[in-house]
């Protein structure tokens, strides 16, 4: 069946910033897009209601609804809302309607159950990235920018490790970071975060968590579980166990010292440099060697970079991509004692090639001397 619109925009005016953005990434890939201020002319004078309904019934596609607590009380959203859901049930060969959440609220007629993006994580270009692999436009992993797609300096994500458990990235509402114990605020986006959630609530639960330059291995004291207008959160009370992770006994070879080894346990860990050993291979020095870039009594083995890895998994959505892989970095980089402070990383897509830009500081050893800084700048292949 051929429709006038490929896709239909669902949206309240306080998401039009995000639908305008949507639209534009769309229409540029040449997409047909109902975006009503791209058709003022045609809509002016005309029954808006008879309009709207003849849109979101009959003339698109798909329809991405921007579900939030705005869009769920006005009066117009609920016109397109119940026209969409109209078509929805006549479509039995394929989703029509395709939520993207700004929050929590329930909208009538939406069951809990149907898959959704949230808009936190994906941004529009990661919106538009996975609905071009949803109508067929693109194929499923490639961005549909061959250029810069995309560039991060920080994430919005703590990465949380349970020991002998889970990891997950998790989004932070809010967050107090002190000496001695930790508070996050911390809020479900995926299926599975809320039991991942549950699992680090029980009391005594040991983890490893990361957020933003902060870092330390914590044990669950407390946690609160709110629910307000909808939306969910976990309050977590953390008490500090462990927030140094550098190496206490560092070697180096004749030629090669410690803070070498760990600027070369740098690069593997953000360009994919200096491949690991073979697993088989009985030459004595590259085991030692192998041995020395790892870093004898780290937390954690670096056998290469994960960037590739969490590529091919979330590829698709460039900036979750980036603030994933931006604090992963972090996590490695701390945990395997290669610096103690993170001054800088700013990772920049292109294409199926990460670009990356590092300054960070390792523990300082000698008070009359400043502490070793490494510098990492260069590109780590993805495909």
């Amino acid at each position: 069946m051929s429709y006038r619109f490929e896709v239909a925009l669902s949206f309240a005016s306080e998401q039009r910033s995000e639908a305008n953005q949507i639209y534009t990434i769309l229409s540029k890939a040449g997409i047909r897009v109902f975006y009503d201020e791209a058709f003022t002319a045609e809509i002016w004078g005309t029954d808006l209601l008879e309009y709207l309904t003849d849109v979101y019934l009959n003339q698109s596609r798909f329809c991405i609804m921007l579900v939030s607590k705005a869009y769920a009380e006005k009066v117009w959203t609920t016109a397109e809302r119940r026209s969409a859901q109209a078509r929805a049930m006549a479509s039995k060969d394929q989703a029509y309607i395709l939520p993207v959440r700004f929050d929590d609220t329930p909208l009538p007629g939406l069951l809990p159950t149907v898959a959704h993006l949230p808009y936190a994580r994906y941004g529009a270009q990661g919106v538009c990235d996975i609905f071009m692999q949803k109508s067929g436009h693109q194929p499923a992993g490639k961005s549909m920018i061959n250029s810069i797609t995309a560039s991060c300096d920080h994430s919005p994500f703590a990465f949380i490790v349970i020991t002998n458990g889970p990891h997950g990235f998790m989004t932070v509402a809010s967050s107090r970071w002190g000496s001695r114990e930790v508070k996050l605020v911390l809020e479900p986006e995926e299926a599975g975060d809320a039991q991942f959630l549950d699992q680090l609530r029980t009391l005594s639960t040991e983890s490893i968590v990361v957020y933003e330059d902060n870092m330390a291995r914590c044990r669950t004291v407390d946690c609160t579980q709110v629910t307000a207008s909808g939306k969910r959160q976990w309050e977590f009370d953390l008490r500090i166990e462990q927030s140094d992770f550098s190496i206490e006994t560092e070697m180096g070879t004749s030629g090669t010292s410690p803070d070498d080894f760990a600027k070369i346990r740098a690069r593997r860990i953000l360009l994919n440099e200096t491949p690991s050993l073979n697993e088989n291979s009985r030459n004595l020095n590259e085991i030692f060697h192998e041995a020395m870039i790892q870093g004898i009594g780290s937390k954690v083995e670096v056998k290469g970079s994960h960037f590739p890895q969490l590529f091919r998994q979330y590829g698709g959505s460039p900036m979750r991509f980036l603030q994933f892989a931006w604090i992963l970095a972090a996590y490695e980089l701390k945990l395997s004692g290669t610096i103690e402070q993170m001054l800088r990383l700013d990772l920049k897509l292109l294409s199926d090639k990460l670009e990356v830009d590092f300054l960070g500081r390792r523990k300082r050893i000698y008070s009359n001397r400043p502490a070793y800084e490494i510098a990492v700048r260069g590109t780590c292949p993805l495909a």
